[in-house]
């Protein structure tokens, strides 16, 4: 197992491995990496959208490629997977974290 990683390094490292999967797939770090108030034991919290439709056998997969970063980073890495048209529909408008997300979130 490695020493924890760089952001600049981790968060490229999540970009290519995601976008590898999912050419097009736009990814947000929220929560507090972006906000600046983290810990160093703090998580990583993505938002994954993607340009389709979400199954349950992709979500896997990218869940999985994010594990295999964990494991070889030694940090916590969580996400949320879904199409942008979700999670841009009245639906997830009305989430107070949508709203965190659209004034905190940083597009890698």
């Amino acid at each position: 197992m490695e020493q924890a990683i760089d952001k600049e390094t981790l968060l490229n490292r999540v970009k290519t491995t995601v976008q590898s999967l999912v050419p097009g797939a736009e990814i947000i770090l929220y929560g507090s990496r972006a906000t600046g108030t983290a810990s160093p034991d703090s998580d990583w919290d993505f938002l994954i959208l993607l340009p389709f439709p979400v199954d349950r056998k992709l979500e896997i997969q990218i869940k999985d490629c994010l594990y295999d970063i964990e494991l070889e980073t030694n940090t916590v890495l969580s996400s949320i997977i879904r199409s942008k048209k979700e999670w841009m529909s009245e639906r997830y408008a009305v989430l107070p974290l949508r709203r965190q997300i659209e004034t905190y979130g940083i597009a890698i």
